[in-house]
């Protein structure tokens, strides 16, 4: 179930909800990319401080995961930022991957880049660095960890009492927070204490059997993510008193105590952040957090203007016209065709304000994201924050799709697929063109398939794992329909030919039919063969060594 805090503000009709899970968190279609990364020391050395069994093992999987994410969120940020984001990656990651790395079949396998992660990192990174630096954002942190600390010494000092502490108390009992160089009107010490690199954790028996905060971490937004930092250190504050702001090493024990505080501050401390800005301060951090996005990806200086606007003229966007950059023929085997509208609709306007070269990619997005998208009445924050995020994954497949030559590998592809359309129109006796761009004409007109296969391969290498796997059953059950013969290692290609002959409507011959089902018969008989070959020499070994003995 989603969560979230509906804030109202009057002016400009505007109305926000601090949202505290990422719409586009539904862990079977995280969205993961290749990466290759390199041992990083100053990572080692801070996770050395973890309390970690195996570590030598674990680090070699930690470490490679924790450098592409901050190797990427780096590009976003200059350099006095890079040693407070890289201690808090190291947190995250150390808590959201310490039981993936434990698991024995995984000790091989490399720790995936989740995008969505990658995503809410970033973002609560470009929270954090305005709440330093502009005034109306540190206002707000202020007043926010002000009622804080109100909230939590009261609660601890004076349980189940509405008395108010005194302040002179507050500042005997907690030096930490109220040390001699603080000015109690204003709070500004905070978040210059947050010292993050003094901090290590220890995972309690009880936290390793609920999961609790890897459950949290996987799906929290980045308003929450901004919380955790705040819940770590005042956690540590009112749990591990001081009478020094010179902070020294200090573990936090991951337990149920520790998650409850967590989770109590994540209900209401984003709201109360965010109900101390208005619309344009919104706007602000929506253009900190995407300016150097939309910088590769727009056509457009009003993009961030045009996205808010998008609720008021969603149904402008609603018709589908045939366009060979979105894959409809996979969509239709995941949703129904009112579900596709909501769908229709953003890819619609995306392509209004993104560049043409990104349009196969709004459709693979679009395609790897279908769920999260097809909720009807979607509130008006949760609508900005899925649009907000396709386009980040825009720019972030393409540009993880140029750097793996994958055009090369789906070219390679269509080759393949090429050769077998070839062979149907053949075989049916149809004459055709074949152009430099790999498009068949039949009698003069486009094959529309040819258009769209390119996209359709696009999306189909992104898919996770689960929605392949879906993707699949939906596919066998089309081909079953159809008594249409397929060898499982191509069933894709087969459904490939399968539109050709759909669209030509054209019966694809019993020896194309059979011939991939007779490949598959024919290896496995091969094996079977092999099997029972291999069984009788074993067999006639020991005969023969048994009759020596004798």
């Amino acid at each position: 179930m989603i969560l979230y805090i509906q804030l109202f503000f009057v002016s400009f009709g505007f109305s926000y909800d601090a949202i505290l899970v990422d719409p586009f968190a539904v862990e079977e279609d995280f969205v993961s990319i290749p990466y290759n990364a390199e041992n990083n020391e100053s990572i080692r050395n801070i996770l050395k401080k973890f309390d970690v069994k195996d570590s030598p093992n674990y680090f070699d999987k930690l470490i490679p995961i924790i450098e592409i994410y901050t190797k990427n969120i780096y590009l976003y940020f200059n350099k006095d930022m890079y040693e407070f984001i890289m201690h808090y990656v190291c947190i995250i990651c150390y808590i959201k991957y310490y039981y993936e790395s434990k698991r024995s079949e995984q000790k091989t396998k490399k720790i995936e880049l989740n995008i969505e992660l990658l995503f809410n990192l970033i973002s609560t990174f470009k929270l954090y660095w305005l709440c330093k630096t502009e005034k109306k954002f540190n206002e707000g942190l202020v007043y926010v960890e002000g009622g804080l600390i109100d909230k939590v010494i009261n609660m601890r000092i004076y349980p189940g009492y509405e008395d108010l502490m005194s302040i002179d108390k507050m500042k005997q009992d907690y030096p930490l927070v109220f040390n001699r160089t603080t000015k109690l009107e204003n709070f500004e010490f905070i978040l210059q204490e947050s010292n993050l690199e003094h901090c290590s954790f220890k995972f309690s028996s009880s936290e390793l059997k609920d999961k609790n905060l890897q459950y949290y971490i996987s799906k929290s937004s980045f308003e929450r993510l901004f919380t955790f930092i705040f819940a770590i250190k005042y956690f540590y504050i009112f749990y591990k008193n001081l009478d020094t702001i010179d902070i020294p090493d200090y573990t936090i024990l991951l337990n149920k105590k520790f998650s409850g505080f967590v989770n109590d501050i994540s209900l209401w401390f984003p709201q109360l952040l965010m109900s101390y800005l208005e619309l344009d301060d919104y706007k602000h951090l929506y253009r900190s957090i995407f300016e150097e996005t939309l910088k590769s990806v727009s056509r457009e200086s009003n993009s961030i203007d045009k996205i808010f606007e998008l609720e008021k003229s969603r149904n402008q966007y609603m018709n589908y016209t045939k366009d060979y950059s979105f894959p409809k023929y996979l969509f239709d085997l995941f949703m129904s065709e009112n579900d596709l509208q909501s769908i229709i609709s953003i890819y619609n306007f995306l392509k209004e304000i993104l560049k043409k070269e990104y349009y196969s990619f709004i459709s693979t997005v679009l395609l790897l994201k279908s769920s999260c998208l097809i909720e009807k009445n979607m509130i008006q924050e949760r609508f900005l924050r899925v649009i907000f995020e396709i386009i980040f994954f825009v720019d972030i497949i393409e540009k993880n799709y140029s750097e793996n030559d994958f055009e090369r590998k789906i070219t390679s592809e269509i080759l393949e697929i090429n050769a077998r359309i070839e062979n149907l129109l053949k075989k049916n006796k149809k004459e055709f063109i074949l152009d430099d761009r790999g498009n068949f004409f039949v009698q003069n007109e486009v094959l529309k398939v040819s258009l769209s296969l390119k996209i359709m391969l696009q999306s189909i290498f992104y898919l996770s794992n689960s929605k392949k796997k879906l993707l699949y059953s939906k596919v066998e059950e089309k081909l079953k329909n159809r008594k249409i013969s397929y060898n499982t290692s191509e069933i894709f290609r087969t459904y490939f030919l399968f539109l050709v002959a759909q669209e030509l409507n054209l019966k694809i011959p019993d020896d194309e039919n059979r011939s991939a089902s007779k490949k598959e018969k024919s290896n496995i008989k091969k094996i079977l063969t092999f099997g029972v070959v291999v069984t009788l020499l074993v067999i006639i070994v020991i005969s023969v060594h048994f009759l020596l003995k004798k």
